[in-house]
């Protein structure tokens, strides 16, 4: 199928999502903090579920389906904002996080996920408080209301944004690739080869760090 396929499909079953019911988030989830403290992750087995993703830990706090919303924002919204994330799977959810708990069986977790990514600008202007660390307002964020549809609806919604992500996904690891294979040929040059792979890491360091730092921030505050 084409993307215009797709936009064809996306807009008959976004008209769809217009006229059905919109529920609020605490009428569907209850949440709860994160077990772990983000500066005391243990390498291990288990993926880490925070700020930042790639991390792994030496015990298990979670599994199923977890979705999760950042609590504490790194460097307030203008630099990070608010993020959601989905896993389904054993993990471990740092104290960072809050898990979004169900309480029906109304909603597919899959396509709350989705919905909430879509919704990002208005819970980083609407649901943040205080100056620098921004924490997340749940009350305010449990207050927000989404659109419900049936099940079916949302699972032909869920599939397709699933095979649009994986685009996007595909296309992001070719680019790599295709930048990881060139640089080596073009620093000779370029200038920049060098100096953009060198910006890169700096900046990966550099994202680590900050994680490390409001984790061992909110560690400190209990």
């Amino acid at each position: 199928e084409s993307i215009q396929d797709y936009k064809r499909v996306m807009k008959t079953i976004c008209g769809s999502l217009s006229n059905c019911d919109k529920v609020k988030l605490g009428d569907l989830f209850t949440t709860r903090k994160g077990k772990i403290g983000a500066s005391k992750v243990i390498p291990g087995e288990f993926p880490v579920i925070s700020i930042g993703l790639g991390k792994t830990h030496n015990e298990q706090t979670d599994d199923g389906e977890i979705l999760a919303i950042t609590h504490v924002y790194s460097g307030g919204f203008g630099s990070s904002g608010a993020r959601v994330h989905y896993h389904n799977g054993p993990c471990a959810l740092t104290s960072l996080m809050l898990r979004l708990i169900p309480s029906s069986e109304t909603t597919l977790a899959k396509y709350v996920y989705y919905v909430l990514n879509s919704l990002i600008p208005t819970i980083n202007v609407s649901c943040g408080k205080g100056l620098a660390n921004k924490t997340l307002d749940a009350h305010k964020f449990l207050d927000m209301s989404i659109p419900v549809p049936s099940i079916e609806v949302q699972q032909r919604v869920t599939e397709r944004l699933d095979i649009l992500h994986n685009h996007v996904v595909s296309l992001k690891e070719a680019e790599m690739i295709l930048t990881e294979t060139m640089q080596p040929c073009l620093s000779g040059y370029l200038s920049t080869g060098t100096i953009g792979s060198e910006s890169a890491i700096t900046c990966a360091q550099n994202t680590e760090e900050s994680e490390d730092d409001v984790g061992a921030a909110v560690d400190e505050d209990g």
